[in-house]
């Protein structure tokens, strides 16, 4: 075969050019960046989904299995501490950098929930608690751990506030009633009630003052039309005095004896009568003794069937056909159970 002609003027060697390989480096790296893009994106969804993976497995599994947790500073304290008590409690305690515990946060072994405040001497001077009803309380104790003063709820729901002295005793107390009746008492050193401000189903108000034994003593009151009332009693609580006002505010007073029975009346009339009765033990008049509008007194004794038997009162005394004879003065009156006049002086 022979050889190909070269000098023929429209021939070209086949192959390609300076200009084609350069440009196929350029597209050969462009391809190799692109790969190594790829593979490098391609490793972290690797590392992601693994990740999401080993979050949604440990989600439902306990990230941290021990029994207590500690946090300390930067010289190696506690500061921190999350676990079980000596007691069974669990909770939470922060330390101070004394090494004193300070807060405390946890439940008791029956689940009741409790949050402390210690001073500097681990002395507890804050608490709230819940108690097993549900009840909310809180505590406040002085620097020897004694309460001075709590805030709780009743069981009915009905707050109340104590405040105690140094020994624990409650010494007042701030409540409000099941039906919101608010009230306050003051205790003395045994515990008993010795005095009791509160305001009745009605709003009124109400002051009690009870002796050594709690036994009220003394009560004031004003009753539902506004008339006030003072009552005094002995050690067995009957009521042996009574000062009241009435409707259009007349005073009266009545005394009673150790069964409470009536006795002594005395009271002044809306028409300015001043009258004073006297009893029996059944509870009969058996004297009075009064003074009219007009300034006359007169006292009268009574039977047991309360019938006048003697009259003291004011009487004239003179010639009737003469007035300027009249002069007035007083008699005496004695009747029998008829009520028959048969004595009179003068």
């Amino acid at each position: 075969m022979s050889e190909p002609r070269t000098d023929h003027p429209s021939y070209e060697p086949h192959g390609p050019s300076v200009e084609d390989v350069a440009a196929l480096a350029v597209r050969l790296d462009r391809l190799e960046e692109q790969n190594r893009r790829l593979k490098r994106l391609g490793t972290l969804l690797v590392v992601l989904l693994a990740g999401l993976l080993w979050m949604g497995q440990s989600y439902t599994r306990r990230a941290i299995d021990a029994e207590s947790i500690v946090i300390r500073d930067t010289k190696g304290g506690a500061r921190i501490v999350l676990g079980r008590t000596e007691d069974g409690d669990y909770g939470i305690r922060w330390i101070d950098a004394a090494g004193v515990d300070r807060v405390w946060f946890g439940m008791d072994p029956e689940g009741d929930p409790t949050l402390e405040m210690d001073d500097a001497s681990h002395k507890s001077r804050l608490e709230l608690s819940v108690g097993h009803d549900g009840a909310p309380a809180l505590t406040l104790r002085d620097a020897d751990d004694k309460a001075r003063a709590l805030l709780y709820l009743h069981a009915t729901q009905a707050p109340a506030l104590e405040l105690c002295d140094e020994t624990g005793q409650t010494r007042a107390q701030v409540l409000l009633a099941p039906e919101g009746a608010p009230s306050l008492d003051l205790g003395s050193h045994e515990g008993h009630i010795g005095g009791s401000f509160r305001l009745d189903e009605h709003d009124l108000p109400e002051l009690s003052l009870n002796d050594a034994a709690g036994q009220t003593r003394l009560a004031a009151s004003l009753a539902p039309l506004g008339r006030p009332r003072v009552l005094l009693s002995d050690e067995k609580t009957v009521t042996r005095a009574a000062l009241t006002l009435s409707g259009d505010g007349m005073p009266g007073l009545a005394l009673t004896d150790p069964r409470g029975q009536l006795r002594v009346g005395l009271g002044v009339a809306s028409a300015g009568l001043t009258g004073l009765v006297l009893q029996d033990a059944q509870g009969k008049s058996r004297g009075t003794m009064g003074i009219s509008a007009s300034g006359a007194p007169s006292l009268s004794l009574l039977d047991p069937t309360g019938k006048a038997r003697a009259v003291i009162g004011p009487a004239q005394f003179g010639a009737k056909k003469n007035p300027s004879e009249v002069r007035n003065g007083f008699s005496m009156d004695l009747f029998d159970e008829s009520e028959t006049l048969i004595w009179r002086a003068p």
